[in-house]
């Protein structure tokens, strides 16, 4: 059962997706990327206090309205958007080190 979103207190805040990102041996890079929402770009929710996966939550913004599992979901997306381009750059200079002189 879905909780409703009238539910909703005035709570205001961003909701991030954590990312740990591992390039190498000993290089390890953790940082929070705050979830946007899919309609406006907004990165402010209001949520109910105790907030659950099926709780509704809405854009401070535009007040678009999703499930926050869902809204997890899109930012899983978005950190991939983010992480992805980081990755093949990283894993570029490594190879490029890796084979100086190698002709």
């Amino acid at each position: 059962m879905f909780r409703s979103s009238t539910s909703l207190a005035n709570n205001f805040c961003p909701l991030n997706v954590g990312v740990t990102r591992t390039f190498g041996v000993s290089m390890i890079k953790t940082e929070s990327i705050q979830i946007q929402c899919p309609q406006c770009g907004e990165t402010e929710f209001e949520q109910p206090d105790n907030v659950q996966d099926d709780d509704f939550v809405k854009c401070n913004h535009c007040k678009f309205e999703m499930m926050l599992a869902d809204l997890k979901e899109v930012g899983i997306e978005q950190a991939k958007e983010v992480i992805i381009p980081e990755a093949k750059k990283e894993i570029e200079n490594m190879l490029k080190k890796a084979f100086k002189g190698f002709k």
